[in-house]
């Protein structure tokens, strides 16, 4: 059994994880190392409405999940 406020909660979830973010691929320069690559990743998901972030070291660049908005 759920109250209001537990429906309310329950609904918002729903919206929330229906709701597709953005994606954008970044090109990274100047990563030399797994450490390089570890920075950047957390700087990225440390921005307000990233979802993910994931740098791949060989390629040079980062895949980015974020809210639009």
């Amino acid at each position: 059994r759920l109250n209001w406020c537990g429906r309310w909660k329950q609904a918002a979830l729903r919206r929330r994880v229906n709701e597709m973010p953005a994606q954008v691929k970044l090109a990274i320069e100047g990563m030399t190392c797994a450490a390089c690559q570890s920075f950047v990743e957390k700087a990225l998901r440390e921005q307000a409405g990233v979802r993910t972030a994931t740098v791949n070291l060989m390629l040079n660049e980062a895949a980015v999940e974020y809210d639009e908005g």
